[in-house]
């Protein structure tokens, strides 16, 4: 019977099994198979309505451990996807559910947000750069908050930062530099959390940002960016040279899209 090591599949395998580890037997299309984890914990019950489908941008074409998450007792898991721990199973993959979208009030955007310009950054830069400011339409942005403790999502992409419960339904949290194809950017303890929403469907991303945004008025005095940038041109809007920066228009409708490797 074939076993697969959990540990292992999650990057972070022992060089024996621990005392509590325990084989736990699957059903393949063809044969069982067994799976070893450090320990069992024991059985509980949810409702189904504490099950949530993964955000459409952490579901993968490859490499998917998992497919879900559970809010069970004030506390979040996931739950394991067998199509990415056996290769076997991987040749039959399960139909992915529709994703679960947080739930807000389908009003238009209020007339305050038109016009406007929230600009940002994710990181502390260096005085010699240029600096690179990011901006959305304030109608885009949902709200700023504190950032709050993540559940990490072990083989996710690594611009991703982790989930977060929020308007019940789990929210993906990306380092925003890094997805676009900069440099990854550190959570600083004055980090806020911008939640923003696409335009062309329902769906929602948020990452974090340094504290000290602004809101501009259109239109902007800018030129056409020529200086080349390392970001995925297919999830910017649009980069321009303004005064003394560069203004960076991420795609938000292209960010919550399933993560794929992007080409710059």
């Amino acid at each position: 019977m074939p076993v697969c090591s959990l540990s292992a599949c999650l990057g972070v395998a022992h060089e024996s099994p621990t005392p509590t580890a325990k084989l736990v037997l699957l059903s393949a299309p063809s044969r069982l198979w067994a799976l070893l984890v450090d320990r069992v914990d024991g059985f509980i019950d949810v409702a189904s309505e504490a099950v949530f489908p993964l955000p459409a941008m952490l579901r993968r074409p490859a490499g998917m451990l998992f497919d879900g998450v559970v809010y069970h007792a004030g506390e979040a898991m996931l739950t394991l996807l067998p199509a990415g721990l056996h290769p076997d199973l991987a040749q039959h993959p399960a139909a992915q559910p529709p994703e679960v979208l947080p739930v807000l009030s389908s009003a238009p955007p209020a007339p305050s947000t038109t016009g406007k310009l929230l600009c940002f950054t994710t990181a502390v830069q260096a005085q010699q750069e240029l600096p690179v400011t990011f901006g959305l339409s304030l109608s885009q942005v949902v709200r700023m908050q504190q950032t709050p403790a993540l559940l990490q999502v072990p083989g996710a992409a690594p611009s991703i930062l982790g989930l977060m419960q929020w308007q019940g339904a789990p929210l993906a949290v990306i380092d925003l530099s890094a997805r676009l194809g900069g440099p990854a950017t550190a959570v600083m303890p004055n980090s806020r959390l911008l939640i923003a929403r696409a335009t062309g469907r329902r769906a929602f991303v948020s990452f974090p940002v340094r504290p000290q945004a602004q809101v501009r008025h259109l239109p902007l005095a800018h030129q056409p960016c020529t200086r080349p940038l390392p970001l995925h041109a297919s999830l910017t809007r649009g980069t321009f040279d303004c005064a003394n920066e560069i203004l960076v228009i991420p795609d938000i409708d292209g960010l919550c899209a399933p993560q794929e490797e992007q080409r710059c």
